[in-house]
């Protein structure tokens, strides 16, 4: 079992996720990793979440009426997620037992990249007053402080940097 992870000590928290992983993950058909997610507790005692899911939908419903723009591209966002297999239409009736993340848009108009970024809020309370980031395990913080790698910079002569958004299999 690992003992710490960038340089500082595991919590039994991050045992638990860690453990999680290495027995949930698996490879689909396609070659992409598949896990669940690493809950706490299970999902339907979260307490009821659609209606606050929906009250963040309708607003956003709204403000695509005035703003088309944001309208398209969080069309574009949705469709290029279903493509990437990161959500799916689900058909069902009885979602007793599902947590429904509420999510939003935020366009920057400025921004030479990345126009719009959706905002997948896990901290919202259910009902219940819980959230689905309170409900998940925590596993290990991985990356090394920001602070050490830009003095390691400092070391050689060239760097090399690149910005590797997400991989579309074709």
């Amino acid at each position: 079992m690992l003992s710490s992870y960038a340089g500082g000590r595991i919590t039994v928290d991050e045992i638990r996720c860690e453990e999680h992983f290495r027995q949930m993950h698996h490879r689909n058909g396609t070659g992409r990793y598949v896990l669940r997610l690493a809950f706490k507790r299970k999902p339907h005692t979260f307490g009821e979440s659609r209606a606050i899911a929906e009250r963040t939908l309708n607003g956003m419903l709204r403000r695509f009426q005035r703003d088309p723009v944001l309208k398209s591209r969080y069309e574009e966002f949705l469709e290029e997620y279903e493509d990437l297999w990161h959500i799916e239409v689900y058909e069902g009736t009885d979602a007793s037992d599902s947590y429904y993340l509420p999510h939003h848009g935020v366009l920057k108009k400025s921004s030479t990249t990345t126009k719009l970024r959706v905002v997948f809020n896990g901290s919202q309370e259910t009902a219940l007053g819980l959230s689905l980031n309170d409900s998940l395990h925590l596993g290990p913080k991985i990356q090394q402080e920001l602070v050490d790698v830009i003095l390691r910079w400092r070391i050689p002569g060239y760097v090399f940097t690149s910005d590797v958004e997400k991989c579309i299999d074709k």
